[in-house]
C-alpha cells in the first residue's frame, strides 16, 4: 500500500513501513496511517535515501529493521522515541553526516554495526539496553561513553576504532567484554572495571595507551592478550580481591590500597592546618578529594600524587565542615 511518503504493509491492523518514496529533508514518521498504528520500520526501508536530513520515530514504533537507514549520507539527526526496543544490525551504518542521536529509554538491543561510520561524538546508551552488538559504534567520533549496568555483553569490536574516545565508564552488571571491543582507542584514559566483569576477550584493549586500569573485583581469566601492546599500562586491584598475581595480561598488577590513618599522631589540627597520613602500596597513584555535604556530595579534587615510599602527609588550612576521600585517577 502507498501513503504520500511511504510504501507499507498491513498485518492484523498494524503498519510496517517498507520503503520511503518522499522528497527527503525532515521526516516525521506518523503514529498511524489510515487509522492503523505504525509499529515497525522494515529492513532497508530508508536505505540510500540520500536527501534525508532528519528523522523522528514515534513511540508506537517498537522495531527498526536491519539497514533501515543505511547509507543516508545527508542524515544529520535522529530522534527515537521510548517505544523502540530493537535497533537492527546496520541500522544507521555509513550515515556519514549523522552527528546527533536521541534514543528513548525503552531500547534493549543495539544491533551490529548500528552506528558504524557515523560522526556522533556524544551518545547516551539507555539504561535498559542489555546487548551492544559487534562493531556497533566502530569508527565514530565518540569522546565519552557510559556502558549501563544492564548490558550483559559488549560485543566484538563494539567501539573499535574510536580514535577520539577519552573517557569510559563501565557499569556494574556488565559481564563480558568482547574481542577487540575497545581496540585502537588511542587516547583512552584510565578507567575502572567493575566486579561483575568475568570475561575480557583477547585484544579487547589492543593498541590503547591508558596509563592505568582499576579492577574492583576478583581477577577474570587471563587470556594473556586482553591489553596487548599496552606496555605502559599498570593494572591495579583492590584489597580483598582474589586471583591476582604479579602480572595480568603481561602487565604489572599492583595492590591499590590507600588508607587515611586516623589513629596516629598526625591526624588532626596543627597550627590551623588539618592533616592526616595516607599509607598504602608504594608508588600507587591517588587523588585526594573533599566535600562539605556527604549526603549530596560534590567532590572537589584537592591533590593528585604518587604515594612515594607508601606514605604521604596531607594537610590544608582548617575548614569548618569537610569530608575527605581517596580516589583513583
Amino acid at each position: 500500500m502507498v501513503q504520500a511518503q511511504f510504501n507499507y504493509l498491513v498485518n492484523e491492523g498494524l503498519v510496517t513501513i517498507t520503503s520511503y518514496i518522499g522528497a527527503g529533508g525532515t521526516v516525521v514518521i506518523p503514529t498511524s496511517i489510515d487509522g492503523m498504528t505504525v509499529t515497525s520500520i522494515a529492513n532497508s526501508a530508508f536505505s540510500n535515501a540520500f536527501s534525508l536530513t532528519s528523522v523522528t520515530i514515534p513511540s508506537t514504533v517498537t522495531s527498526i529493521g536491519n539497514a533501515a537507514f543505511a547509507n543516508c549520507d545527508s542524515l544529520t539527526n535522529v530522534t527515537i522515541a521510548p517505544g523502540v526496543t530493537n535497533l537492527g544490525d546496520y541500522a544507521f551504518v555509513s550515515c556519514f553526516s549523522l552527528a546527533t542521536v536521541m534514543v528513548g529509554n525503552g531500547l534493549l538491543n543495539i544491533g551490529a554495526y548500528a552506528f558504524s561510520g557515523t560522526i556522533i561524538s556524544s551518545f547516551t546508551i539507555p539504561s535498559a539496553v542489555t546487548n551492544i552488538g559487534q562493531y556497533a559504534f566502530s569508527d565514530t567520533s565518540l569522546t565519552s561513553i557510559t556502558i549501563p549496568g544492564n548490558v550483559i555483553n559488549i560485543g566484538q569490536g563494539a567501539f573499535n576504532p574510536s580514535p577520539y574516545l577519552t573517557n569510559l565508564t563501565i557499569g556494574n552488571g556488565v559481564a563480558s567484554i568482547g574481542e577487540v571491543a575497545f581496540a585502537s582507542c588511542t587516547f583512552l584514559g584510565s578507567f575502572t572495571i567493575p566486579p561483575s566483569v568475568n570475561n575480557i576477550a583477547q585484544y579487547a584493549f589492543y593498541q590503547d595507551n591508558m596509563p592505568s586500569v582499576y579492577f574492583e573485583g576478583n581477577a577474570p581469566p587471563d587470556v594473556g592478550s586482553a591489553f596487548y601492546s599496552d606496555p605502559n599500562t599498570t593494572i591495579y586491584y583492590m584489597s580483598g580481591a582474589t586471583g591476582w598475581g604479579a602480572t595480568f595480561s603481561g602487565l604489572p598488577s599492583v595492590l591499590w590500597n590507600p588508607l587515611i590513618q586516623t589513629n596516629d599522631g598526625n591526624f588532626g589540627l596543627r597550627a590551623n592546618q588539618f592533616g592526616f597520613d595516607i599509607t598504602g602500596t608504594p608508588n600507587i597513584p591517588i587523588l585526594i578529594e573533599a566535600t562539605e555535604d556527604p549526603a549530596n556530595p560534590v567532590w572537589t579534587p584537592l591533590q593528585k600524587l604518587t604515594l612515594t615510599n607508601g606514605l604521604f602527609y596531607f594537610n590544608e588550612p582548617e575548614q569548618t565542615h569537610r569530608f575527605y576521600r581517596i580516589s583513583s585517577y
